[in-house]
This record gives structure tokens, sequence and C-alpha cells, in this order.
């Protein structure tokens, strides 16, 4: 029968390695806020690792006794909630978390400054996922050392997640049959010396959507989405970027580039702003790409809040679709006003947005709180298109989801919006049979009648 197991000062396990030695098959090892001086553990069965009431910091200062990783995983592993770093062996690829077999899930997991975040074995069956997690200052400087490094398993499934300040190596690194990417900032940092932002060198099936990418000056390499270089090694190979934003300082750079010959490749709607940029080289085709006149900022990321029972609360990141911009108008918002002292039921606030939650029950919500650049973006995150998840300013937030859209709602791929008078929104679904009619309507403070004439957007 799986149990639960509690680590902390006060409880039966003093450390995380205590408790996976003692553990079995299907248990959840709770560990309590704190930080945790620990060396190396294997978990050998089906285990869940989640830290509760705030992050748990699991530190290593010396050489890794296993030689490998801070947590070596077999069978199905499931990480949420922890703060990972430290990691180092003599060879130079000490990991975090080394994946040798099963399916390893990270949520809400900080690994920084680290040999190699994580590192996998060759496995056809090993799965990696990684969702709403930050990588930070991995590498020694090498290059042969990365944010992640993926052999030959069967996916790499990364969402909603930050990579940054790799040092010399690459962000991600995957060898896997299917990579799939949405949703995530990679960021070289001022004078950052990473190389590629992704690394694809054997093909297989690749999926990179909705991502903001920076560049930095001091690259290592001009190439940010790198596919193919070193041949391909499995039956299928096919790159597909869309709807992706690249900042980019390297004069020179190259954004995706395809190396195997015959493989299926296609760059569409991408953004991007530097000098000398190229959206794409190799074989392959590239539609309704664009060219931005000034850089778009690096959307607010950061980790999720953890509760007391472990879960957590947060706003997913504000990636992606970002060149899908306003066309036809501008919303001027004022200033932000002092925070409530109690916060209405429909506010969430995190350290870096505060969201207006559009509720099902309500015929119409205002929008305050805003500053900075005002201009509205949508934000799909559903990987087939079919689904507009939100849109946002700088600062604030709207759930379509409660519009009243119906699944099928952008089967066309066209919503309109329209000034209806001052303050006033309409959301005009033009894909609905008959003619196009108001799905809701939204309150938004400092909106002129004129504001959004003639806007539109398209997807």
């Amino acid at each position: 029968m799986p149990k639960t197991m509690w680590v902390g000062a006060n409880e039966t396990y003093k450390s995380l390695n205590d408790a996976i030695k003692a553990s079995t098959a299907g248990d959840t090892i709770n560990v309590r806020a704190g930080t945790y001086y620990e060396t190396s553990a294997s978990i050998d069965h089906d285990l869940t690792i989640v830290g509760v009431g705030g992050m748990v910091k699991l530190v290593n200062t010396q050489s890794l006794a296993n030689g490998k990783a801070m947590l070596i995983s077999h069978g199905n592993v499931t990480l949420k909630n922890l703060d990972m770093s430290g990691a180092k062996v003599g060879a130079g690829n000490g990991a975090a978390v080394r994946l040798s077999d099963g399916n390893l899930k990270l949520d809400n997991v900080f690994i920084h400054d680290n040999q190699d975040g994580i590192l996998t074995l060759d496995n056809a069956t090993a799965t990696l996922t990684v969702n709403h997690s930050e990588f930070a200052r991995n590498g020694v400087g090498d290059g042969y050392s990365h944010g992640i490094y993926a052999n030959h398993i069967a996916s790499v499934t990364i969402t909603d997640s930050y990579f940054h300040d790799t040092k010399v190596g690459h962000h991600v690194k995957s060898r896997a049959a299917n990579t799939t990417v949405t949703g995530t900032i990679f960021d070289d940092g001022s004078g950052g010396t990473s190389s590629y932002a992704i690394d694809l060198p054997n093909g297989g099936k690749a999926t990179i959507e909705n991502n903001w990418f920076h560049q930095a000056s001091t690259s290592q390499n001009p190439l940010v989405v790198h596919f193919g270089g070193e041949g391909g090694y499995y039956a299928t190979n096919k790159l597909h970027l869309d709807h992706d934003v690249l900042v980019n300082d390297l004069s020179g750079g190259t954004f995706a580039y395809n190396g195997i010959s015959g493989a299926s490749a296609e760059i569409d709607h991408v953004a991007t702003y530097g000098t000398k940029t190229t959206v794409f080289a190799g074989t392959g085709s590239a539609h309704d790409n664009s060219t931005l006149a000034s850089a778009m900022a690096k959307p607010a990321w950061s980790l999720w809040s953890v509760g007391a029972d472990g879960s957590t609360s947060g706003i997913a990141s504000q990636t992606a679709a970002l060149i899908a911009a306003v066309t036809g108008g501008t919303v001027s918002l004022p200033a932000d006003p002092a925070p409530p002292t109690t916060p209405p039921p429909t506010t969430v606030s995190t350290d870096f947005t505060k969201a207006a939650v559009i509720t099902p029950t309500q015929d119409n919500q205002v929008m305050s709180n805003a500053s900075g650049n005002d201009s509205f973006t949508f934000v799909n995150l559903s990987v087939d298109h079919t689904t507009i998840v939100h849109f946002y300013t700088k600062y604030d937030h709207f759930d379509l989801r409660a519009l009243g859209l119906g699944t099928n709602a952008l089967s066309d791929g066209h919503v309109t919006l329209q000034a209806a008078g001052t303050d006033t929104i309409v959301f005009v679904d033009s894909d609905a049979a008959g003619a196009a009619a108001p799905v809701q309507l939204v309150k938004i403070q400092g909106v002129t009648p004129t504001a959004l004439a003639g806007a539109d957007w398209h997807f």
C-alpha cells in the first residue's frame, strides 16, 4: 500500500536521502521547506517527492559520491517544488538529476549552478517532462555541459519554463525521438555565453512554438535552434517552429537551421529583432515571418508559490504568440492604483503579475493595475491552435475561456475586438454561424469609444 512519508527537522526522516532509501513503489515523500545538504541518492521505483510550505533547497557542496547526480531516477518519478544546486563530479558532468530509465516529471523546480541541470542516458522508452521550471547558470564552460542534455530517449516535453545564463553549453540539448518546447523563455542574459538555445543534433520530430528567445552579443554560436547537425538518427525527421519571438543582439545570427537533407522543416509566424538576423537556413520552408521594429520585452515569469499542502498557485508564463499584437488601435490605461487591502475574490496576485480573471457568472470585469506598455497581446498556449487561452497587457491578464467561445470558435482563426462606447470592448466571434455577433462585454478603464476602431487579430 503506497504511503506518505515526511522529511523535516521534526519529522521521522531528517534527510531526503534517508526517506528515499526507506520508500517503496508508489510512495509520496513530502519535504518541509528548508535547506537540506544532500549528497546523492538513487530512486529505484515509482516515487513522488514534493516540497511543502515553500521551495525545498537541496544543496550539494562536495563531489558526488556516486559520480553521477544528486538524484538518479528509475521508474515513474515526479519532483515538485524543489530547488537543486551544486551538483559536481571530477569528470565535469555532475547533474542535479540523471534519468536512467522510466518517466521523469519536474513541476515547479529550480535547477541552478550545477555542472549539468538534467542529464539522461540512452533509453528508447524513457520520457522527460518539464513544466513551469527554471534552469539557471548550469554548465562548467566547456561546451559539453548543458541546462538539459537528453540522449536518445522517447520524448522531451518542456512547457511554461525559463532557461537563462547557461555557461557556454546549450540551454537544451535533445537527441530524443520527439521534442516539444512551448511557452518557454530562453535568455542568454547580459554578457551571456550560451551556445544554441535548443540543439537537436540528431533530428527526430521537434515542435517549438510560442517561445521567447534572447541571443546575447557574446553568445558562443550564431545559431539559436539547431536541427540535425550531426545527421539523422530517426526514420522521421520533422522540425516545426511557429509563433516564436527572437530578440537577437548577435550580428549575423540565425534563428533556425535544418541540417538534414530531405527532412521536413517549417518556420512560420516567427518574429525577429536584431542586426542582420537570418530567420532560417537549410532545407525547408518559411511562411508569414516578420521583423520587429523594436525589441520585444522578456515576458514576466516566476516560480509558483507553494502552499502548506504542496499545492502551487500563480499564473502561467506570458510568452507566446507575441507577434499577434493589436494592429488597428491602442488602449491607454491609467497608472497603477494602490493595491486593495483585501483583494476581491476575482483578483490573483504574484510577484510579477496582477490578474483580473473573468468568471462564467460575470457579465463584465474591470481591468485595473495597468502600467508600462498597454498594447494588448493574445496568447495561444494550445499546441493545436484551436483555443485562445488568454491575452494580456504588460501587467494585466484576462482569461478568455469564460467568454462563451466554443471549442471551435477559432476554426478559421478570426476574432475581432470592437469599442462599443467609453470603457467597453466587445469580443466578436467572426467564425460563428450566421452574422458575427458579440459574445461578451468587458469593461476596461480608460478606453475611448474609438480606441479599437478597426482592430482585429488573426491567428
